[in-house]
């Protein structure tokens, strides 16, 4: 213990010292009030003894001091006078003396009031200890109600354990906190919350755990772990992060999560400090809340991800799904069922399910629910009834419905599965359609090539006897009937044929627009002059691929049918124009595909049709007309013809509103292929080409020798592939045209064609054939460009087609056409070089601008084919090149996109001659070609 005296007289001085020096203190002594007010600041005495004048100031002052100080209040303060009586004892308390004692002190008096402030102030001590034991406590459990408060707040872990370790701080008055979070799949313990810890140490600073390290130990720990001097402490590897921080002395302990630790708390201090047990609890209590916060977030978080998961369940199922208790209250709906029902979000729940079955079986529906409760069994409601349901306006729909039973504490709950079955029996219905269709396509295919024979044979006599002169004006009215009554025939046939899309299809790049103008003239005059018509067709629309004549089949239909349904008059409105399919049409239209179309509209102002009707208008032999005005055949026709083209038809009407068609053919980005109108034959044509005829049909065999003989040509008949070859080898002169049917026994036409140009390489070849599936002709048989002719044909038609093949030059006429084909890719380049060879072009490869160059300048060229997209990487001077440098060459530019020709004019309006979009085939390559090359002359 130590003390100070402070007392100007050198003898009371030192009696004072002697008297403290026996009881054990270790004694300072000064005269001056001064020194004694420094020493008392700087050093912490049990005893000081002062008297109450001193030469230099005021003993009440330095009482006041000592007190003052830290830890002041525990001094004992003795204040010495010689007349005590002039001091008023209340003032020398209130300065902070302890007591006051009168001077001269012997040793006995000295020993007596020393023993007695000094069990005063132990006393004191002990009741401050007490009291500052009892305020810590209460610091503490304000703490643990504060952290108790924000975890009732709901915050999550993170915020809950910084605000926590905040409070620990403020009450433990430690300047480090700190809450590390156990991550065993790394081996280590993150910190995730602290005080303390400089900025960016939250969150990114770790500890390893493995054996032997401080938080390992701490882990395994049953009770917290106290550590007195940490740089001392030899139980364990220490922490780097307290190590590098300076901490001396700590307390650490687990928190308890939800299946094993969660992580450790801890409190330190960079001083050495000693934690009393009532700090170690505190740390305790804090942890065991943290642990059940961090329990019950667990819960919660469990919980919620599993109402979560049932919610997505219910959202994400492809049904309506509702949920409804035995009473027929709605306790659960998904959006789904929501929309099916037409009500709005939330506007299911606490309605009774009575409300959205049809009135006609409301009455039965609760009786039906109460035999569920009773007998309950996952069902499928109404198994092979009609069943509908009734939305919120009144409308109802198409529905199948399950029951799925689920037993409650509240009592029986039903989950009903809700299917809207709309689309299913319109696909239902659209199948059984196809299914007609299909089977009027077989029988009208496997008539037709039989009956194409014989009406071919009808129509070529017909034509023969009325170019005689051997009939009288009776004979030949009758013969005009046969031959009427035949092409009549030969029309429902291709009507028959277009319905089921088995029709010969020659399709074309062909401008729509130009098509209606072209007939509009002959629209006039069907529907006569009591009919206003409007044509309002953009100059912009795209091209479409299809068999023009075919097209205006379609337009011809749509029109009459137009006329019949304005018997008052009426307007008539044909239009065209570019559109584009989103795929939220496509989706309500079925079989549509989204991307770039034309559009051809025929509307009209009259009758109109109810839904029944317009749900069976495409339905072949349906009419509205009267009997015998009618076929009902015109509609499914276009419908046809539209599908083989790969376009869409949509009708809308309504009763005295009229009718709107319209017509979707995928728009190409090529240049249309002019029309050409081959010339009627005025009177009779004398030929001299030989011909030879191969047909297996003896009928049709001797209908075309009639035609041929009557126009002069030298013939060679066949039976087969077999006997031409042979009569073709027998016969000395040229034979100008092969004649030949495609499908024949032993031989194709196709076959036999590929025997004989190659020792005939003059004669042309032109290609009949009764079969009108378009596969067989075109895919397996012919190539684009080859010649054609459809059975039945007649006199006319025959001989116009076959001085149109005589006319068109022969490939042996001219050298192979040498094709520049630049592109980058070098797959995709040797694939069209061996299409090229194939067709019997000479094919010459760049890959990049240099080369090309260097091609054009060493090659007599006839045709630039380029990948587009090359100009748009390192070669944009190229384009320009082609189109300048080389105007007699044409170009034909390829892309990945889709280029449009009037996009690619340069600045004296030069243009490539053609477009090919990837991928392409052969058969697009080719005809391709062919087009820029007749465009070029």
């Amino acid at each position: 213990m130590k003390a100070l005296i402070v007392e100007q007289d050198e003898e009371i001085r030192n009696h004072q010292t002697a008297v403290l020096q026996r009881r054990g203190y270790v004694v300072e002594t000064t005269a001056s009030a001064a020194i004694a007010t420094d020493l008392c600041k700087k050093e912490l005495f049990d005893v000081v003894v002062v008297s109450r004048y001193l030469p230099d100031g005021d003993a009440m002052e330095i009482c006041r001091q000592i007190r003052q100080a830290p830890q002041g209040d525990d001094v004992v303060i003795l204040l010495t006078a010689s007349r005590t009586r002039l001091i008023n004892p209340s003032d020398a308390i209130d300065a902070g003396a302890t007591d006051l004692i009168q001077r001269p002190l012997d040793d006995e008096v000295l020993d007596s009031r020393l023993t007695i402030a000094e069990r005063r102030a132990a006393e004191y001590r002990r009741r401050r200890a007490v009291e500052g034991q009892l305020e810590t406590r209460a610091h503490q459990q304000a703490a643990i109600a504060q952290i108790g408060q924000l975890a009732l707040g709901g915050q999550d872990i993170p915020t809950l354990a910084q605000e926590t370790t905040a409070i620990i701080a403020r009450t433990m008055q430690v300047p480090f906190c700190d809450l590390l979070q156990l991550e065993p799949e790394h081996g280590c313990l993150r910190l995730t919350a602290g005080i303390g810890w400089e900025h960016g140490a939250i969150g990114t600073e770790t500890v390893k755990s493995g054996i032997g390290t401080q938080t390992h130990y701490t882990l395994s720990c049953t009770s917290p772990l106290v550590i007195d001097d940490l740089m001392r402490d030899k139980r364990f590897i220490r922490s780097p992060l307290l190590e590098k921080r300076g901490v001396v002395s700590g307390v650490s302990l687990v928190v308890q999560g939800q299946d094993g630790p969660y992580g450790l708390l801890g409190a330190w201090d960079n001083r050495r400090r000693v934690f009393l047990s009532d700090d170690i609890h505190f740390l305790q209590s804090v942890a065991n809340l943290l642990g059940m916060m961090v329990k019950r977030f667990h819960w919660e978080t469990a919980l919620r991800q599993s109402e979560e998961r049932f919610r997505a369940m219910v959202e994400w199922s492809p049904n309506g799904l509702l949920l409804v208790d035995e009473n027929g209250k709605i306790l659960l709906a998904s959006s789904l069922a929501e929309t099916l029902l037409g009500c709005a979000p939330g506007g299911l729940i606490g309605q009774e399910i009575d409300l959205f079955v049809p009135e006609r079986f409301r009455l039965a529906h609760p009786m039906n629910r109460a035999r569920f409760v009773s007998s309950p069994s996952t069902r499928l409601m109404g198994a092979g009834r009609d069943l509908k349901a009734m939305r919120k306006d009144g409308t109802e729909f198409p529905v199948e419905i399950g029951l799925s039973p689920l037993r409650t504490s509240t009592g029986m709950q039903v989950v009903c599965n809700l299917v809207d079955i709309t689309e299913r029996k319109r696909l239902e219905e659209q199948f059984i359609q196809s299914q007609k269709m299909e089977s009027i396509g077989r029988l009208a295919g496997g008539l037709a090539h039989d009956f194409n024979n014989l009406l071919s044979v009808i129509l070529t006599n017909c034509g023969l006897l009325l170019r005689s002169n051997l009939l009288d004006s009776r004979a030949r009215s009758d013969l005009e009937s046969i031959r009427s009554a035949s092409e009549r025939a030969t029309s429902l046939t291709n009507q028959l044929l277009a319905i089921s899309r088995r029709q010969v299809f020659k399709p074309k790049v062909i401008d729509l627009t130009e098509v209606v103008t072209g007939i509009e003239e002959m629209v006039r005059r069907l529907i006569g002059e009591d009919l206003d018509l409007i044509i309002a067709c953009d100059p912009g629309a795209g091209n479409v691929k299809a068999d023009p004549s075919q097209v205006v089949q379609v337009i011809v239909n749509l029109v009459v049918n137009a006329r019949d349904a304005m018997p008052k008059g009426g307007r008539l409105t044909v239009e065209t124009g570019n559109t584009e399919l989103d795929a939220e049409y496509c989706r309500l239209h079925t079989g549509v595909s989204p991307g770039p179309y034309v559009q051809l509209t025929v509307s009209d102002t009259g009758i109109g049709m109810d839904e029944d009707t317009r749900l069976r208008i495409f339905e072949p032999f349906f009419t509205t007309k009267e009997r015998g005005k009618g076929t009902g055949l015109g509609l499914p026709t276009a419908l046809g013809i539209v599908k083989q083209s790969s376009g869409h038809m949509w009708v809308y009407s309504e009763p005295g509103r009229g009718s709107t068609f319209k017509i979707y053919l995928p728009r190409v980005f090529e240049e249309a292929v002019p029309t050409v109108n081959v010339a009627s034959s005025s009177g009779q044509h004398r030929g001299t080409a030989t011909i030879l005829v191969v047909e297996d049909a003896e009928m049709v065999r001797d209908a075309v020798r009639k035609i041929l003989e009557s126009s002069g040509y030298t013939m060679l008949l066949a039976t087969n592939g077999p006997e031409a070859i042979e009569a073709s080898s027998r016969y000395n002169g040229p034979i100008h045209l092969l004649l030949t049917d495609i499908v024949m026994p032993q031989m194709s036409g196709r076959e036999l064609a590929e025997v004989l140009i190659p020792k005939r390489p003059q004669m042309k070849v032109l290609f009949m054939s009764g079969y009108t599936d378009s596969a067989v002709v075109y895919q397996e048989m012919l190539s684009p460009g080859t010649a054609f002719i459809q059975k039945p044909f007649s006199v006319d038609s025959l001989t116009r087609k076959i001085i149109e093949v005589l006319q068109e030059p022969t490939a042996a006429d001219a050298k192979p056409v040498r094709v520049l084909v630049i592109e980058d890719e070098e797959d995709l380049r040797r694939g069209i070089c061996f299409f090229l060879e194939d067709e019997g072009y000479h094919p010459v490869e760049a890959s990049n601008a240099e080369e090309a160059r260097f091609q054009l300048q060493t090659n007599d060229l006839g045709l630039i084919l380029t990948d587009l997209n090359l100009f748009g990487r390192n070669d944009a001077e190229l384009y320009k090149e082609l189109l300048q440098d080389h105007p007699h060459l044409p170009l034909v530019v390829m892309s990945g996109s889709a280029p449009v020709l009037s996009d690619l004019i340069d600045a004296q309006g030069r243009q490539p001659a053609g477009c090919l979009r990837k991928p392409f085939d052969k058969n697009d390559l080719v005809e391709c070609l062919s087009q820029a090359m007749r465009r070029r002359g």
